[in-house]
């Protein structure tokens, strides 16, 4: 290919000799021209055949291009930020074990192929997401909030502790779940927080029933249960014998 260099140089010198008024566009087609009609006409001096009749004899030979066009691609890099992401082009891709370090991308076409330390660790196809990332990328909560479901997930924690606590996490959220998610998290950590007290569900079915289903209110109702705790009845010996306490139906997970 190198060999070419100075035939070209010396091609171009002397058409705009021949040509001075030529446009750059001009100069090109009479380079094609030329090379059609002289150079490949001219026995060349290693071979001593001319290069048309050596192309006309390979020319069975040779294969078709592919169908599809060759895409070059384009290199980046970036570093993976705290919260387990990096960016490219306008979008954010997860790469949770490499938090901190730096790493290569490669686009090609609508792949996106990420390397670290010459090791190839993840591929992503290009779509019109902005957050990008593989189950288990994140903790469950905001996973849920990348796909959209964080009213759904707040709903089937709270469904762990019960009924109750699941029909208080409903009248929370509504009308407008979203909206009302922050109330939905203070409900869950006072259950959380009391999941293991004595009368935990007479708490919640008293919050139902009361018109009281909102944390707050849930909250105060623990306390006050705290502070005034119901003595439990006197039962005879035959009558403790049939019983269980709460706890053995139901354990907090």
């Amino acid at each position: 290919m190198e060999r070419q260099v100075p035939v070209a140089r010396e091609l171009f010198r002397m058409l705009r000799n021949l040509h001075p008024n030529a446009s750059l566009e001009d100069l090109s087609a009479l380079a094609l021209g030329y090379l059609g009609e002289v150079h490949a006409e001219r026995k060349h001096g290693t071979t001593q055949v001319a290069p048309r009749v050596l192309f006309e004899t390979e020319k069975p030979q040779l294969k078709p291009l592919p169908e599809d066009p060759f895409e070059i691609p384009l290199w980046k890099q970036a570093t993976v930020s705290a919260d387990r992401f990096f960016q490219f082009e306008g979008r954010f891709y997860a790469l949770p074990a490499l938090v901190g370090k730096e790493v290569w991308l490669r686009k090609c076409g609508k792949i996106l192929k990420i390397s670290h330390l010459g090791r190839f660790v993840r591929i992503y196809a290009i779509t019109g997401k902005r957050y990008n990332f593989l189950p288990g990328d994140l903790p469950p909560y905001e996973e849920a909030i990348q796909r959209g479901e964080y009213p759904a997930f707040l709903l089937e924690k709270a469904r762990r502790f019960g009924v109750d606590a699941a029909r208080i996490m409903e009248q929370i959220l509504r009308p407008s779940a979203w909206v009302n998610c922050r109330k939905g998290q203070a409900l869950l950590r006072v259950l959380d927080k009391n999941g293991g007290c004595s009368g935990f569900h007479d708490v919640l079915r008293t919050a139902l029933e009361s018109n009281k289903a909102d944390w707050r209110s849930v909250e105060d109702l623990f306390l006050s249960r705290a502070k005034n705790p119901i003595s439990p009845p006197i039962l005879s010996e035959a009558q403790r014998e049939l019983m269980h306490d709460e706890d053995s139906f139901w354990k907090p997970s």
